[in-house]
């Protein structure tokens, strides 16, 4: 009898032994998964954030693009009118300039004619005549000069503004891929943050 009974209470501890070393075991895997779990959703947390305010920051540069392609914009559209005036005033001054030179032609040639005809009359309406031509020819010297000096300048003045122009379009079409560069990125990290989302919640509710 005395031999059962140590037999009973042999068997009794080791059992108890072995399931309380199995519950042991049993709540170590359980801690072990509620940190790694919690690792998961710290991750997940952590991976937002930075997505949130990655999206934020697109926000932002997407804005400062618009605005300076807008600017850009007007500024062509006011460059542009001052290249049309500059090319108009450039072809009124072109199609001038020949007929000033055939008037200053011409009263060179009255001149001299004046001259020969009234080589031999001293009086003083031959002589009042020859200086008004002389007058009129200094007059019109001066002016077709200037007229001369006022296209070159205002070639060099075309010249700048198509320079600009040209320089504000690659600006626009560079600030133009720029933007659909950004526009695309932003919709990729909307897609990485649904997703972040998603895995998060699922993690929550133990579907992962």
């Amino acid at each position: 009898m005395g031999k059962i009974l140590v037999t009973f209470f042999c068997l009794y501890f080791c059992f108890t032994g072995a399931v309380f070393a199995a519950s042991k075991e049993d709540l170590q895997g359980i801690k072990e998964q509620a940190s790694l779990k919690e690792k998961q959703l710290k991750e997940y947390q952590d991976k937002q954030r930075k997505l949130e305010q990655e999206l934020k920051n697109l926000t932002q540069k997407e804005k400062q693009t618009g605005q300076k392609t807008e600017q850009i914009k007007t500024n062509l559209v006011e460059v542009k009118s001052k290249t049309s005036s500059l090319q108009s005033r450039r072809e009124m001054m072109q199609n001038t300039l020949p007929m000033w030179q055939t008037l200053m032609q011409e009263t060179i040639t009255a001149t001299i004619v004046e001259n020969i005809l009234q080589s031999d009359l001293r009086t003083g309406n031959a002589l009042t005549r020859n200086l008004l031509l002389n007058s009129l020819l200094d007059v019109k010297a001066v002016y077709y000069k200037n007229l001369q000096k006022s296209l070159e300048q205002n070639e060099k003045d075309l010249k700048l503004t198509e320079q600009e122009q040209e320089n504000l379009l690659s600006e626009q079409l560079a600030l133009e891929a720029e933007q659909e560069k950004l526009e695309a990125t932003h919709k990729d990290k909307e897609k990485d943050l649904k997703e972040a989302q998603d895995d998060y919640d699922d993690l929550v509710l133990g579907k992962a």
